[in-house]
């Protein structure tokens, strides 16, 4: 896995480009008539997440928080957010428009750092762990929520026939239309690295020898580090 070294203009030159690919798989989601917060299998997978993170109290950092839906999943948690694609955000929530290979905070800053299907867009993803665990406070702690190579959301094909046979025609025409957009505009493209579950585990164990993590599926892996 080979990475690229932090470039800040590097990244600059790329927002344009992931803006574009991100507001076209954003309206993938409105004409599948399946957006991310209506799927049941995401809800699902967050509803486990964060069971396995258990509770998040304190200063919370949300690396690549995109519009902050998770932040209604920590109420009890002051929650903060980063992302650099910020071009329409107006957050009701504490946010500032940052990389994550070079968090604008102090070492030390928050209890917890949640770095949710971030590390795939990450430009430089040691330096986005590194960051990641130089915000947190002495015993604070990392979780990390990353799709793995072939990711499909852990959803199987006797699932898929499930939603087919239980929604009808609505599921063969959301498929019809993921296929027809991925032909005209191919896949997203938004993700520098696709990992496997070893690259992911090597690049924890780097920084939290003592890391936990769990198979939510093949294709999707938690895991969570304290610091010392």
């Amino acid at each position: 896995m080979a990475l690229e070294p932090v470039d800040k203009a590097v990244w600059s030159s790329k927002l344009k480009h992931f803006r574009r690919s991100y507001e076209r798989h954003r309206l993938l989601g409105r004409l599948s008539l399946q957006s991310f917060e209506a799927r049941e299998d995401e809800l699902a997978l967050l509803k486990s997440f964060f069971a396995f993170t258990g509770p998040l109290k304190g200063k919370v950092l949300d690396i690549g928080c995109g519009d902050g839906f998770y932040r209604d999943r920590i109420p009890e948690a002051e929650y903060f957010g980063v992302d650099p694609l910020a071009w329409e955000m107006h957050p009701v929530f504490p946010f500032l428009a940052a990389m994550g290979e070079a968090l604008p905070f102090r070492s030390g800053s928050f209890d917890h750092v949640l770095i949710v299907t971030s590390l795939d867009h990450a430009q430089d993803p040691v330096q986005f762990l590194v960051e990641g665990k130089r915000v947190l406070k002495p015993g604070g702690r990392l979780a990390l929520l990353c799709g793995l190579e072939g990711q499909g959301g852990g959803v199987s094909k006797a699932v898929r026939w499930q939603r087919v046979h239980k929604e009808g025609a609505k599921a063969l025409l959301r498929g019809a239309i993921t296929r027809f957009y991925r032909f005209v505009f191919g896949a997203d493209d938004t993700h520098p690295y696709v990992f496997n579950e070893a690259e992911v585990r090597e690049l924890m164990n780097g920084l939290f020898p003592d890391y936990t993590s769990q198979n939510y599926s093949p294709n999707i892996l938690f895991l969570k580090g304290q610091a010392a």
